[in-house]
């Protein structure tokens, strides 16, 4: 019963939002990213996974109410569009984001030399292997604290990700493969320092900013027959370096290792659902220990010395699996109902509902387009990282939006429509 419930309200969520809002919207993202996994592990997995259904009637509750804040009333000036133009800030946006690239890869390498390796552990695929493991180990046991400078480069990392993807309609031609480019030192990094959420996290990102620019440039994704290959080959080509990844993390790379690796893919891929589904089923009453936001906010919170994060951000695993796989990934929902408690989750969503409106009005209706532009990044990449947790649980995230907004302000110009001119045009006359 609950199974047959949990699959007609994904599809009734599903129509409601592609009726009611934009395709490209922060509602809409958000919905058909959580009920587009629901469904996938529910339909094909519920034989394999352990699921109660509880859990997951309380995230398409969730995402009801964000949806119903979303789609509120809003007052008649929230609406009105702004008569400008964003431009790429002519040769200034090539500039800076070349100098954002070139200072992702000094990050690379100062990472490694900071961790006491060198070059030489970049040839030797053993040496590799062995490096990996032991940056991997340092992670998780909580002594790899690095220092102020590596914080700072690495959230230059991120934003390069970011300009990547903005800078996909700066170029053209082969030249367009300069975007890409700016994944390099995210996925380098990820294989040297056996951490497969450096790469998950730049593949976000540099989406994000692409679809940021889509936006701003109301261009719409075609899609034919090159551009399916490609998709499908970026696919093969992610996946290939998550389980290279995860192999160097255990420091051997043969078909024993692969195999291990395989069998532990079920909870690092699905394992965050079924694990809310059954930590969520499992605690009735937590109103005692709510922490006011204090686990959403971890990043502020954990510096500021009022909460102490764990490594991992919790420490509990639960079994998800008939295989017995394990995971302590609960998504973000879970921060959600220890700071606010199961019905002020609900309020606190119906609220952020809200205020992800106003801003998406701001940004397509161009007004503060800096401040709105790097808002709405942030929005993308919230959902984007709600299968994990919240991005305000590390400092280096919210250092990344204070940063990007910064960075925006040389990366686009702003222009009065009395001579319009549009990104295609400006894009044509060079």
């Amino acid at each position: 019963m609950l199974y047959a419930l949990v699959i007609l309200l994904s599809i009734l969520l599903i129509c409601f939002v592609r009726k009611m809002v934009s395709p490209s919207s922060p509602a809409s993202v958000f919905t058909l990213f959580w009920t587009g996994q629901i469904l996938f592990m529910v339909i094909l997995f519920s034989g394999f996974l352990y699921f109660k259904y509880i859990g997951i009637l309380y995230i398409l509750l969730c995402l009801y109410c964000f949806d119903l804040g979303f789609c509120a009333k809003l007052p008649n000036g929230l609406n009105e569009e702004r008569e400008v133009t964003v431009n790429y800030n002519d040769d200034k946006a090539k500039h800076i984001y070349f100098f954002v690239l070139c200072l992702s890869f000094i990050s690379f390498f100062y990472d490694i030399y900071n961790h006491g390796f060198g070059l030489q552990n970049l040839f030797d695929l053993n040496s590799f292997m062995e490096m990996s493991n032991e940056q991997s180990v340092e992670r998780y046991s909580g002594d790899d604290e690095g220092g102020i400078l590596a914080k700072v480069l690495g959230i230059n990392t991120y934003a390069c990700a970011i300009l990547g993807g903005m800078s996909y309609y700066m170029f053209s031609g082969r030249k367009r493969l300069l975007s890409y480019l700016s994944l390099f030192p995210l996925v380098f990094g990820g294989l040297a320092a056996g951490a497969k959420m450096g790469i998950i996290t730049g593949t976000f990102l540099w989406l994000i900013g692409l679809l940021i620019i889509s936006q701003l440039n109301g261009e719409r994704l075609q899609l034919n027959y090159k551009k399916v290959l490609f998709i499908i080959l970026g696919v093969v080509i992610f996946i290939a370096l998550l389980i290279i990844v995860m192999m160097f993390r255990i420091g051997a790379f043969d078909l024993d290792t692969m195999y291990v690796v395989f069998g532990k893919t079920t909870s690092y891929a699905l394992g965050h659902l079924p694990a809310f589904d059954l930590w969520f089923s499992s605690h009735e009453d937590i109103l005692s220990e709510l922490t006011g936001g204090c686990k959403t906010f971890f990043g502020v919170t954990n510096t500021l010395g009022l909460l102490k994060r764990e490594s991992g951000i919790f420490g509990d695993l639960v079994e998800v699996s008939v295989d017995g796989d394990h995971t302590n990934v609960f998504t973000i929902f879970r921060f959600f109902v220890e700071d606010f408690g199961k019905i002020g989750t609900l309020i606190y969503l119906f609220i952020m509902g809200i205020v992800c409106r106003i801003i998406y009005n701001h940004f397509t209706n161009k007004r503060f387009v800096y401040l709105s532009t790097t808002l709405m990044c942030g929005i993308y990449f919230f959902i984007s990282w709600s299968f994990v947790s919240s991005i305000f649980a590390y400092a280096t995230y919210i250092g990344l939006m204070f940063y990007l907004y910064f960075l925006l302000k040389f990366f686009f110009r702003i222009e009065r429509n009395s001579c319009p001119q549009s990104l295609d045009v400006f894009l044509s006359s060079n």
